[in-house]
């Protein structure tokens, strides 16, 4: 089955091949899901031979694990970026962070397909459900540590911990919300509830 226009077996070099295998399996789970997500629909979807595949990753299910650190590290360093070019203003990086987390790589709605069959297959698999647990306290972290600066900088006394909770919450709700595309609100109605959130943030 292919998900893309059509491409003939190519040799490229081997660390391209791997990323490209990579990649090829991130959109076949983000459209098909995991069950039909097989090595010869990824092999389709990649352009390579199944056997090239084989040579590069023991299994599917390490090819998959790489596929997750892979799209962790996209979207994380899309976040990293973002506050980078924010300033130093603390409460200008919050938002940076918060507004990059709407728009992760390559598209909201294919991210959204592509973590649910993450999240499912974490249930199965004790090394995904490990690292998801290791991205999930880093980002947490991440998290408090631009909460923390605001209040710092603020002047605020408050539980930075429970605030980061809150706000994960709530990014990860309007996350899934948007990508499942249901409109039941906007991206701009998802930055006014920020907003007023960090109002009252900066009230405490």
């Amino acid at each position: 089955m292919k998900l893309s226009s059509e491409k003939k077996f190519s040799r490229i070099p081997k660390d391209d091949r791997r990323m490209q295998i990579v990649e090829a399996t991130m959109i076949s789970l983000s459209k098909l899901g995991p069950e039909k997500t097989t090595v010869r629909v990824i092999s389709e979807q990649a352009g390579v031979s199944p056997g090239l595949i084989n040579h590069h990753f023991k299994n599917k299910d390490e090819l998959i694990l790489q596929a997750f650190i892979y799209a962790n590290e996209e979207y994380s360093k899309t976040k990293s970026i973002a506050v980078d070019k924010a300033g130093k203003n603390p409460i200008n990086r919050l938002k940076a962070y918060v507004g990059a987390s709407f728009q992760p790589p390559p598209s909201l709605n294919e991210s959204v397909g592509l973590w649910s069959a993450f999240w499912f297959l974490s249930w199965q698999d004790s090394s995904l459900s490990s690292l998801h647990k290791v991205i999930y306290n880093n980002d947490r972290r991440v998290l408090e540590l631009l909460i923390q600066d605001v209040m710092i900088a603020s002047n605020i006394e408050g539980d930075i911990k429970a605030n980061s909770l809150e706000l994960a919450a709530m990014l990860d709700g309007f996350w899934l919300e948007l990508g499942l595309g249901h409109n039941t609100f906007t991206k701009e109605e998802a930055r006014y509830a920020f907003e007023n959130w960090l109002k009252k943030l900066l009230v405490q």
